[in-house]
């Protein structure tokens, strides 16, 4: 006998969701989760946005960002469709941070090919 815990908040006005809930939500495997419908705040830490959390919503194609979501340009878009980078975009250092340690790589890389084409 399987158990399914149901949680249904579709067709309210909530507008997010505590941390603590949505990790209490993912915890479990046979969740069954709606949200639709609601006025979702949409940004880089809205915990709607949380992937993992998207992964367990039944009507994902419903959950919509709406006013007060930043930036702007998402308001009316479906969660499951708002590319990560625009929620969150890096920061000039962090930008700056991420290519230094892309050349690390590039240069660790061609050490460990010439290394290895000497053994």
């Amino acid at each position: 006998m399987r158990l399914y815990r149901v949680f249904k908040a579709d067709h309210n006005l909530l507008s997010e969701i505590p941390y603590d809930f949505s990790l209490l939500l993912q915890s479990y495997a046979k969740n069954k989760i709606t949200l639709g419908h609601n006025q979702w705040r949409c940004d880089c830490n809205a915990e709607i946005t949380n992937m993992n959390l998207l992964a367990k919503v039944e009507d994902l194609e419903e959950v919509t960002c709406s006013e007060g979501s930043v930036p702007q340009q998402i308001v009316g878009q479906k969660v499951s469709d708002i590319d990560p980078s625009i929620l969150c975009p890096p920061s000039a250092e962090g930008r700056k941070k991420e290519v230094l340690l892309q050349l690390l790589c590039v240069m660790l890389a061609v050490v460990n090919v010439f290394v290895f084409s000497k053994l």
